[in-house]
């Protein structure tokens, strides 16, 4: 396929594509092809492409986009964002939302396509099946307690909104702007997913005063804070799924912190041992140094 214009190899990627990764995935690889297709041409051979193209395209694409790091919210931060968005309904399904996001590690695209027999309270987890999940890896997270506090005024809403058997969506699609709906009087179709928070969110976190926290950062702030207290590494990746090489180093980082902080807390709790343990080293050979 060498021979062939880059927009038509393309086409042939993205049909390979679509047979293993959801409609989600392919759509979001399109748009950022898109930068590719525009400096190299639709047209040009993609045998033509060289190691010094790919060079100049990567630093062209450098200059345009700016790196975003993820942020991490502090307790006090999410305290204050569950306290604003239980006194106004509109924000209230977001911040349950975020609660399970904050507690499981979740990304949003996962928590909004459960569907009720993915929920099992009891068991103390979730199931994402891998027909949500971006690695196409089926994974069961463990519910945090402030996971399972949104998870259970989420079930409590899809109850109201009339989902009760095992495959209809924990968010229920709002019908009351689509143009799909064919009763309408009809507010809600249980059998298909929400679209998403994000206006929502967006008004929450202003409030909050914190423009440009994105519902993602949750993910973000989750894993933060599994490695401030240690979590292995091995168990933070069961629990999120993928992580890519670059990120699972920025957290074993982290844990090489929280380890050392530990230490010190620790050394502190037991100074009056090892002061003990030394004046009888002492005592008994008339010196702190012990005899060799």
């Amino acid at each position: 396929m060498g021979k062939l214009p880059l927009r038509r190899v393309a086409e042939f990627y993205f049909s390979w594509k679509t047979a293993n990764c959801s409609a989600e995935t392919v759509a979001r690889e399109k748009r950022i092809f898109k930068s590719v297709e525009k400096f190299f041409g639709s047209r040009f051979p993609t045998n033509g492409i060289g190691l010094h193209h790919i060079r100049d395209y990567q630093r062209e694409r450098r200059e345009q986009i700016s790196p975003r790091a993820g942020k991490v919210a502090t307790k006090d931060q999410l305290v204050t964002i569950i306290t604003e968005a239980m006194a106004n309904e509109y924000w209230q399904l977001a911040v349950y939302c975020a609660a399970v996001a904050a507690g499981t590690g979740c990304r949003g695209g996962e928590i909004r396509h459960l569907q009720l027999r993915d929920v099992d309270l009891d068991g103390g987890k979730i199931r994402i099946v891998r027909e949500i999940a971006k690695n196409r890896k089926e994974r069961q997270p463990r519910l945090m307690a402030l996971a399972d506090w949104g998870m259970r005024q989420l079930l409590l809403r899809a109850q109201a909104l009339g989902a009760t058997e095992p495959q209809h969506y924990l968010l229920p699609l709002s019908l009351t702007r689509s143009r799909s709906a064919k009763d309408k009087n009809q507010k809600f179709d249980v059998n298909r997913p929400m679209t998403g928070w994000v206006k929502s969110w967006r008004k929450l976190t202003q409030k909050c005063n914190m423009d440009g926290f994105r519902f993602h950062d949750l993910r973000h702030t989750f894993r933060t804070l599994g490695a401030e207290a240690g979590v292995p590494l091995e168990v933070m990746m069961a629990q999120l799924g993928h992580m890519d090489r670059e990120t699972s180093l920025e957290y074993v980082h982290i844990q090489q912190q929280a380890l050392e902080r530990a230490k010190q807390l620790i050394e502190s709790e037991q100074a009056p041992v090892l002061a003990a343990a030394q004046r009888s080293s002492g005592a008994a050979d008339g010196s702190a140094t012990p005899k060799v």
